[in-house]
């Protein structure tokens, strides 16, 4: 349910409001643009049969959302997200290109490609250091090693760097190295997509999401990083259903294999 309150909106109802929908037991994530004040609910919408929302002071609107992928709809946020990635800007007009090896090999070869991507107009290094495959005999990547890799042709190209996590346990890790980390890929098993991204929205950590599951697939999945920041906002506080987070995560396709 996404619930619009009237530009002339007062505070005092917009918590009275916050308050009600906590009472019936409802999570809710507040967004305020220039103009208007939207609030999304997550919740079972039968406990609102009997209370109107549009009568409540300060709400203009009140609408269902059928789509499963609520709090990343249009619905929701009508105006772009731009994310800053390390001062790399994501979502607006122009085009941001991340490229470079699917998988990290060696430190001489991944600093090569870093300076060609980036001379073919890339502002974003995404390698694999940690590669996702169904076989045991298969390459796995270089591990550890390979984020030293990146990290090194990142301070000799000054491209931010993204790579794909597949263990949530390794999270301090990539948040200590990456600027930005992959989710979402061919080789891995779904519900170890969910438990990656579960565990980058409590580490505040920028998700880009590959296309490797489909469109709807995806789409919830990238729901994970805003419902789990939701999740960790409400433990911290007074307000158990009220968060003000600022979910980062975006949705990439794989344009071009070589």
């Amino acid at each position: 349910m996404i619930i619009v309150l009237k530009p002339d909106a007062s505070e005092a109802q917009t918590d009275h409001l916050l308050d009600r929908l906590m009472e019936l037991g409802f999570k809710t994530h507040v967004s305020k643009g220039e103009e208007r004040t939207i609030v999304g609910i997550i919740g079972d919408d039968r406990l609102l049969q009997n209370q109107p929302l549009t009568a409540f002071p300060g709400v203009e609107s009140a609408t269902p959302i059928l789509a499963p992928w609520k709090l990343v709809s249009r619905e929701f946020k009508k105006e772009d997200t731009v994310i800053d990635v390390s001062g790399v800007k994501i979502g607006g007009k122009k085009i941001t290109v991340m490229a470079g090896p699917c998988a990290v090999e060696k430190l001489e070869l991944t600093v090569g490609i870093a300076h060609e991507v980036k001379a073919g107009g890339a502002t974003v290094l995404r390698g694999g250091a940690y590669k996702p495959r169904t076989s045991p005999y298969s390459f796995q990547g270089v591990g550890r090693e390979g984020l030293d890799y990146l990290l090194e042709a990142k301070k000799q190209t000054g491209l931010q760097v993204v790579s794909e996590i597949l263990d949530p346990r390794d999270i301090e890790l990539f948040l200590a190295m990456a600027d930005m980390s992959g989710a979402g890929g061919c080789g891995r098993h779904l519900r170890q997509e969910m438990m990656v991204v579960s565990a980058m929205g409590t580490g505040g950590m920028g998700a880009a999401h590959g296309g490797g599951h489909g469109c709807r697939t995806s789409s919830c999945s990238r729901k994970w990083v805003p419902m789990t920041n939701l999740s960790c906002s409400n433990e911290a506080s007074q307000r158990p259903s009220r968060s003000f987070c600022s979910p980062r995560s975006i949705s990439c396709r794989v344009a071009i294999g070589t």
